[in-house]
């Protein structure tokens, strides 16, 4: 289990005392029922009375056990799985900004969502099962042994054999569950991503062809399904055959001992409670077997998406940081980038430079490396030869200028908070300042419509396209960085919104080095104005 996904110590402490528990008082509900049996037929219903009442209370501890057991399983199965989201989310935090082009994330976080999900069943079901599977048939053949060590040498005969075939079988069920989470995992990302762009393809009338896009998929999870279902049947009929030989077994010398028939001598002479005793107890020594057997899949499954959660729990490790009193000069001096997806491919060399306060705008058709370039600066570009040098001191890798850089990109990503917080990004600004930004930008009508404190979700809660990205416009403005990062901040926007940023630009360059990635003629001129 992850480190993230694991349970507390005071928790797993409960939940195996429980546990523990609840096979004590199996056995002392057999016991008092053996002995309920024996003084009726011995002494009557008076004499059965006392081990009758309790048959009874060891009967109802054990149901509350169980229930007080199942949810704690469930309570530590929840909280699993949201740490295992928060962890991923925190982790997530400030690594993704700014992005090429910004992407919904919806898919992602629903694939986050999946994933710690599977981590339930694990918690809830495998671990408690895993633990009584362990300690359960040890206190019941021990138990057993008290009345008959031969009824709980047949048990131990039966048990060893079927503990090593349930091996072998078990590594063939983990590659089969790991296949079949990996292929629903698959379709599950691809259904939502088909469902999300389905307007789209409507238009493009790309029906006929996604639909056997997704049947293929369907096919893949139907086969790995079969596989592990084939798997699991082949354990059951394992798990059934030594249980049900071993009850046999068990209920066939207890039979024969009672009635003397025994056709060679053996060591001891069963009564009737004792008898009764070892055969109620043979059944339940499988029990906690057959609880493991069925919460085995879940187990492999919660594996498959630990793997696939661990990489997205751990944040990159932070380049080093290097905080700007003043605008500071930038220059690329033969900078090559590459890629961690691709290693063969490469952008460069390029070679670039901006004076203090100075406007440097990069132009160049689509994928040339103009947005990549502007990532070094914050540790997103991996430069593999050349330098970048800011205040005429060379780094060797990218430094991390996060907290000095104002950035203004082609969509602005909407938070699930107050308006107000979207806006200042939870960093204190003077009422004045704000209104006096947002009457800058354009926004000052909505803000005195809709207040600072109505909440906002990421469907950007009524705002049109265009006012999110005046949104994004407020925050660099509001934000007091040296350097300003613009990435084709006029993409895709109207004539009269894009004069608007120029005008706002003229504010917002005010103070800093800005550097622009652009196709716009009007904001590469205003390179070297200054």
């Amino acid at each position: 289990m992850s480190s993230v996904a694991s349970a507390q110590p005071s928790e797993i402490f409960l939940r195996r005392g429980l546990a523990l528990a609840e096979t004590v008082l199996t056995a002392a509900f057999v016991v008092c029922l053996a002995m309920t049996i024996s003084r009726w037929m011995d002494r009557g219903p008076t004499g059965a009375l006392v081990p009758a009442l309790l048959a009874a209370l060891s009967l109802g501890l054990r149901h509350l056990c169980s229930h007080i057991l199942q949810t704690t399983d469930q309570r530590a199965a929840r909280n699993v799985s949201r740490t295992a989201r928060l962890s991923v989310w925190i982790a997530r935090l400030g690594h993704e900004w700014p992005r090429a082009k910004s992407r919904d994330m919806s898919g992602h976080d629903r694939t986050v969502l999946d994933l710690s999900l599977a981590l339930e069943g694990r918690a809830a079901r495998y671990d408690t099962a895993r633990f009584q599977a362990m300690t359960a048939p040890v206190i019941l053949i021990a138990m057993a042994a008290l009345f008959s060590p031969v009824c709980a040498a047949i048990l131990t005969g039966a048990f060893v054999p079927f503990i090593l075939i349930m091996a072998v079988i078990g590594l063939g069920t983990r590659d089969a569950a790991r296949r079949q989470f990996s292929t629903l995992s698959r379709l599950s990302a691809l259904f939502y991503d088909r469902l999300a762009a389905l307007p789209l393809l409507s238009a493009f009338e790309a029906g006929p062809h996604q639909t056997r896009s997704v049947g293929a998929a369907t096919q893949a999870v139907s086969a790995s399904t079969l596989s592990v279902l084939r798997i699991a049947f082949v354990n059951a009929a394992v798990l059934e055959f030594f249980a049900a030989l071993s009850v046999a077994l068990v209920a066939v010398y207890c039979g024969f001992s009672l009635l003397t028939l025994m056709p060679f001598p053996v060591p001891e002479t069963l009564t009737f409670a004792e008898a009764f005793a070892c055969l109620a107890l043979a059944p339940e020594v499988y029990a906690p077997l057959r609880r493991l057997s069925a919460a085995y899949h879940d187990k492999e499954v919660a594996e498959a998406a630990d793997s696939a959660l661990n990489p997205l729990m751990t944040a990159p490790s932070p380049a080093p940081t290097q905080k700007l009193a003043a605008p500071p000069s930038v220059t690329f001096e033969a900078v090559c980038l590459g890629f961690d997806d691709d290693p063969d491919a490469q952008i460069g060399p390029l070679s670039a430079s901006v004076a203090a306060g100075g406007i440097l705008a990069l132009t160049g058709p689509s994928g040339s490396g103009k947005t990549a370039l502007l990532r070094t600066l914050i540790g997103h570009g991996r430069v593999t030869s050349g330098r970048l040098i800011i205040n005429a001191e060379p780094f060797t890798r990218a430094p991390d200028l996060s907290a000095d850089i104002a950035y203004i990109g082609q969509t602005t990503p909407i938070l699930s908070q107050s308006l107000r917080d979207n806006l200042t990004l939870g960093q204190p600004v003077a009422e004045t300042t704000l209104l006096e930004a947002l009457s800058l930008c354009g926004l000052l009508p909505q803000w005195q419509a809709r207040g600072g404190d109505t909440q906002l979700s990421g469907d950007r809660h009524g705002f049109s396209g265009g006012e999110a990205r005046r949104m994004g416009w407020v925050r660099a403005l509001l934000k007091p960085a040296p350097l300003l990062i613009l990435d084709e901040p006029t993409a895709d926007l109207d004539p009269d919104a894009a004069r608007d940023f120029i005008r706002v630009l003229k504010r917002l360059r005010e103070g800093r080095t800005t550097l622009i990635a652009t196709h716009d003629p009007r904001l590469a001129a205003l390179a070297g104005t200054e």
